[in-house]
């Protein structure tokens, strides 16, 4: 039987979200051009950083799900949601009866009209 010990499992942890933040800054660079041309690698990182943070806060851990996530912080800004036109995002955020994906998908739909 194959035995991962904690400190295995942490470096595998850790060699995943630095492939995800590396995949997500090419990602932001591909799609978000003029909105970082002001920004340092450091401060993607950071704002990748955040995003997942704040994601998790609202039960969104799904990879796609937290980049959409991460697009919006981008896209509208840091505190997007508590943005007077979009707060009715708050409400779709904190269900419990929507996974991750669903609840981007919601709201991208609604921004979209």
């Amino acid at each position: 039987m194959l035995l991962i010990r904690n400190e295995q499992m942490k470096i595998f942890k850790t060699e995943l979200l630095e492939t995800f933040i590396k995949k997500t800054q090419a990602h932001i660079h591909e799609v978000f051009e003029e909105q970082i041309m002001d920004k340092t690698e450091e401060d993607i990182r950071e704002i990748i950083q955040n995003g997942i943070e704040k994601a998790r806060g609202y039960e969104i851990r799904e990879e796609q799900a937290v980049v959409l996530f991460i697009d919006l912080i981008i896209g509208i800004g840091p505190d997007f949601e508590e943005q007077k036109p979009n707060k009715w995002m708050i409400s779709i955020l904190e269900r419990e009866d929507m996974i991750a994906q669903e609840k981007m998908d919601f709201i991208y739909a609604r921004l979209s009209e």
